[in-house]
């Protein structure tokens, strides 16, 4: 038993710094891609559709990468004894609110006021 503890353990830390990686990405690319297409807007005078779709897309970017730290939480866990990292991962669930504000969103992009 001590055995296979030991193996989830050796391979689970190296996977929980992969999925940290790989959010950092998304969040680099996305920051990026919201600064240069909201320097191109001001720079453009934009409508109000297209500033708020800069807007959705970069939270689409961070909505992805938050959810792959959520994951490495949830592998984490796996490997931990600690209440302090189970607690985290109740922190950092989304509530039921999301769904809605995510359909909210769409809605008022469409032009469908909610």
């Amino acid at each position: 038993m001590v055995e296979i503890k030991q193996w989830l353990i050796a391979v689970t830390e190296p996977t929980i710094v992969i999925i940290d990686a790989l959010a950092l990405i998304l969040i680099i690319v996305g920051t990026a891609e919201a600064f240069v297409k909201g320097l191109r807007a001001m720079l453009s005078s934009p409508s109000g559709h297209e500033t708020r779709e800069i807007c959705l897309r970069y939270g689409r970017w961070l909505v992805a990468a938050l959810t792959f730290q959520l994951a490495a939480d949830i592998v984490e866990t796996s490997i931990t004894d600690s209440w302090v990292a189970i607690g985290r991962i109740a922190a950092a669930s989304p509530s039921g609110n999301c769904g809605r504000e995510a359909a909210a969103s769409r809605s008022t992009v469409r032009g469908n006021f909610v």
